[in-house]
């Protein structure tokens, strides 16, 4: 399994430097209050860590959506109704 996360960004996406430690994740992700909540083992977060992408130059959510939503319609032989 793997995980991603896509942000769009005017501007300031120098902040987030690739790729990213425990450190920066537990601060800009979840938070230290979160991070401490979770209660995960170090091995567990970096396991997670390996499988995360992370893109902050992705298109806007809207053109995002709507790329998703005609993937679906192309895999699905569907109309938009259906594809949402």
């Amino acid at each position: 399994m793997k995980y991603k996360i896509y942000g769009y960004y005017n501007s300031g996406q120098n902040k987030l430097t690739t790729p990213i430690d425990k450190e920066s994740f537990s601060k800009k992700f979840l938070g230290l209050k979160a991070f401490e909540d979770l209660k995960l083992a170090d091995e567990e977060l970096m396991a997670f860590l390996l499988k995360l992408e992370i893109n902050i130059q992705a298109e806007e959510f809207d053109k995002q959506e709507a790329n998703i939503l005609c993937e679906l319609k192309k895999c699905f032989d569907c109309d938009n109704f259906d594809a949402v």
